[in-house]
C-alpha cells in the first residue's frame, strides 16, 4: 500500500446529550521500522465540525499503541479495536499523533490500519 492514504469516514458522536454527525478525513503519512519487527505509524484526522470535548470511537488494529497525541486524549480502548478518543476543548480543525505496532513489517500494518479505517 502506498503513502500517504487517504480515508474518509463518516461518524456519529454525542457530546452534551446530542448527537452530532462528524466526517474524519484521515491522513496516514508514513510507516517505518523501528526495529525488533516494530512500526512506527504518522497520521492526523481533520474533524468537520469540529466539537470541542465531544468524544469519538474508532476502530484501529486492536495490537495498536496510541502515540504523542496532539489536540486530542485517549480515553479507553477495548480489547477489539475500539478506541475512544476526547477532543481537545478548544477549537482547531484536527488531531493526529504516532501509532506504534510490534511483531510486523510496514507493509502488514498499513494494509491492517486502513481496513480497520475503511
Amino acid at each position: 500500500t502506498q503513502l500517504p492514504a487517504y480515508i474518509q469516514q463518516p461518524l456519529v458522536v454525542v457530546h452534551d446529550g446530542s448527537a452530532m454527525d462528524v466526517t474524519l478525513h484521515w491522513s496516514v503519512w508514513a510507516a517505518w521500522p523501528e526495529g525488533a519487527g516494530s512500526v512506527g505509524v504518522s497520521w492526523q484526522a481533520q474533524v468537520v465540525p469540529w466539537v470541542p470535548g465531544a468524544e469519538l470511537e474508532i476502530r484501529l488494529p486492536a495490537d495498536t499503541d496510541v502515540r504523542n497525541l496532539w489536540c486530542a486524549e485517549l480515553v479507553r480502548r477495548t480489547a477489539d479495536g475500539i478506541f475512544t478518543i476526547r477532543l481537545a476543548p478548544y477549537p482547531t480543525t484536527s488531531f493526529g499523533g504516532n501509532l506504534g505496532y510490534r511483531n510486523t513489517d510496514a507493509g502488514s500494518v498499513t494494509q491492517r490500519l486502513l481496513g480497520a479505517l475503511a
